[in-house]
């Protein structure tokens, strides 16, 4: 996550989750959902320590649980590695959306700023993103699990021949093309205190 830059952890994480997830029934793969949510969430969420530990840990839980429900909807047989990548999506896009109006951060794309699958930003925004991330590594354990089927080997070469050809569509010029004025504000006060015990020159200083 920002302001680290580790772009690749995504399709290599993806690829390890989808070959742990492999003929499990749905209890295994709601266990592995719970550890590897635990895991993921835990660290990228540790910063709400800093408001409240149990707001923190009532997130957490709720994300995990999230995280957990979408890996039962994976379907465990090698041949339908898509169905990893395709759960990640929806949890992202329900995240936008719960709890609280949207909780999107962290948001699995945000890791993707500086690799090969950003551009893809404009076509369909952080949900296309994370598929196309997702769908690398899990469609390299789906083929590999696979025994490198004919079949299996055409879908994925196709996958691969549509994003790099999404992927070059979408990269903006880099000619610049005006000037864009913005004003920034940034606000809150110290952590932990509520909103309407803040001062509100310290709000907007």
């Amino acid at each position: 996550m920002p302001p680290r830059s580790a772009w690749y952890l995504l399709p290599l994480g993806t690829a390890l989750l989808t070959w742990a997830l492999l003929g499990g029934s749905w209890r295994q793969r709601a266990v592995q959902g719970v550890v590897t949510g635990a895991a993921f969430f835990s660290l990228t969420l540790s910063w709400l320590t800093g408001f409240h530990p149990a707001g923190f840990a009532g997130v957490l839980v709720i994300e995990v649980v999230l995280f957990a429900a979408a890996m039962v909807l994976v379907d465990p047989c090698p041949g339908r590695w898509w169905t990893v990548p395709a759960p990640l999506v929806v949890l992202e896009a329900l995240r936008a959306r719960f709890p609280f109006g949207g909780f999107p951060i962290p948001g699995m794309a945000l890791g993707q700023l500086d690799g090969p699958f950003s551009p893809a930003a404009p076509l369909g925004g952080a949900l296309l993103v994370l598929g196309l991330g997702a769908a690398a590594g899990a469609a390299v354990t789906g083929v590999a699990a696979g025994g490198r089927r004919p079949r299996a080997l055409v879908i994925v070469g196709a996958l691969a021949a549509g994003a790099t050809a999404g992927l070059v569509i979408a990269r903006p010029e880099e000619a610049p093309v005006g000037r864009l004025q913005v004003a920034l504000v940034q606000g809150g006060g110290p952590r932990g205190i509520p909103a309407v015990a803040s001062d509100p020159d310290t709000v907007t200083e």
